[in-house]
């Protein structure tokens, strides 16, 4: 909670903290970017349609949010689960 005092506008989070508790405990002053595991890049495409909505679903109001991995990616990650990944993203948030 000391955060909301330090002149930032965006805080990125890793996998490790739950965003709603995050958007709770620091209000809508902050942007949140992150936080989805990038280990969920080593799954099938299901798994990560699952794991990318959760991640979206987390937050009743996605306003002040940037979707985005928790943590960098891994160079043995298939290319095609990060289009997959992007892909998912774009079509879950689309108004």
């Amino acid at each position: 909670e000391m955060v909301r005092d330090l002149p930032i506008r965006c805080l990125a989070l890793d996998s490790m903290v739950d965003l709603r508790q995050a958007r709770q405990r620091l209000g809508n002053a902050l942007a949140l970017q992150g936080n989805l595991d990038p280990h969920v890049l080593y799954g099938t495409y299901e798994e990560i349609l699952k794991q990318v909505r959760a991640t979206i679903q987390s937050l009743d109001d996605r306003t002040g949010f940037i979707f985005n991995l928790g943590h960098g990616i891994r160079p043995d990650v298939d290319f095609k689960n990060v289009e997959f990944l992007i892909d998912c993203v774009h079509q879950e948030t689309r108004l």
